[in-house]
Parts: C-alpha cells; structure tokens; sequence
C-alpha cells in the first residue's frame, strides 16, 4: 500500500468522525441497563477520594486514556500536538495511531519526540497494527516505533473487523498469537493489545495473556 493510499484512507477516517451525519445511532451501548446503587452513609471524607492512577511508572490524575485517535495524513500533526498537550494538561495518558506511515516513509505526521517535549509526563503509547506484525514486522519496527516518540508502551491493534470491510483492508489474520508472543518476550517496554471498537471476547482476551 502507498503512502498516499495510505494518507487518503486516515483522512477518510477523520472525515467519517467528523461528519454527524454518520455517527452511529443503531447499535445500544448497553448503558441503560447499567445503574449505581446509592450509599447513602458512605462513612468518608469526600475530600479524600484520590482518583489518581499509575501507569507505567508514570502518575494519572484520573485512570483515562486518550486512545490512538490518528495518523498517516497530513492534518494529523497538527492532532497529535494538540492532543499530546490536552494530555499533559489534564495528566492523562495517550496512545498515538498507527505509525505505518512514519515507519515506511519519510512522513512522520507529527509522530515524533516532539510529542515527548509537548506531553513530558504523562504515558505515552507507540502503536503498530497486528497486521503489520503478520506481513513481516518485527522487534526492529517495533523497537523504532517506541524511539520513535520515547513512548513507554507499545499498543499493537487489533482491527480484523474493520479491515474486512474497508477498501485494501489486510487479508491475513494466521499468525498473531505467534507473532504477540515473539515479540512481547524480547520489546524492552510493555506490549499492551487493543481491539479498535468491536471489543475483545474473554477467550481472545486469554489467550492474549497467555502470548504475553
């Protein structure tokens, strides 16, 4: 796949999220069966409710993420940057999108140690798709992925769904399990797998654990 094959497919998906004329209102949630019983002696100092987190090493003000939103356009950096600064203000932590791009050509759309300077202390997470690792990535990609923005993790997304139905979607999903594994076994930083909005079943999700 080119890199303007590339780029028109990430502008076609920030045009999609853009657009609320497409936002998805056909699928329920599930939120409507969820409820909070209320305590109502809760015996604290609410004061002293802490919703801090660590991640990574790094301190959270609150257990969020800023999940791998965009790259490979041309108007992604400008994203980027605005939401590595969004982060840091707020002291929650960021994961980029796919750095396919930056690592096949010479366009890094943002995805560079000028993230680190813009977001110094909150985690920041590199991202490869696990397609990638099948069609022949490794730990050298992966390894210039992570320097690549001096990220502290590395995300590895799974989209076999989107894939299937996109134009010049990845074909190839024989593979992942063996390839997560070689992988988290020799990456000096956290390999974290993240599915991209269809979710991930409690068997995949064991058998993620048990590839590491």
């Amino acid at each position: 796949m080119t890199k303007e094959t590339i780029a028109e497919r990430k502008n076609d998906h920030l045009d999609i999220v853009l657009d609320p004329r497409r936002a998805c209102s056909m699928v329920d949630p599930g939120y409507a069966a969820l409820t909070f019983e209320h305590c109502a002696v809760p015996e604290l100092r609410l004061d002293d409710i802490d919703i801090r987190a660590s991640l990574f090493g790094r301190t959270l003000s609150a257990p969020l993420l800023i999940s791998s939103m965009t790259g490979g356009a041309a108007r992604a950096t400008q994203i980027n940057r605005n939401l590595a600064e969004a982060a840091q203000v707020l002291g929650i932590a960021l994961a980029v999108g796919s750095q396919r791009i930056a690592l096949e050509t010479d366009a890094d759309q943002g995805l560079t140690r000028q993230l680190r300077e813009l977001a110094p202390s909150i985690p920041l997470l590199a991202n490869l798709g696990a397609a990638q690792l099948v069609a022949g990535y490794g730990l050298d990609e992966a390894q210039r992925a992570v320097d690549m923005i001096e990220a502290d993790a590395l995300i590895i997304h799974l989209n076999p769904l989107q894939e299937a139905v996109q134009v010049g979607g990845d074909r190839n999903w024989q593979g992942v399990y063996a390839a997560l594994e070689a992988l988290a076994s020799r990456l000096p930083v956290p390999l974290v797998a993240k599915e991209v909005g269809a979710g991930i079943s409690p068997s995949v999700a064991q058998r993620l654990l048990d590839a590491g």
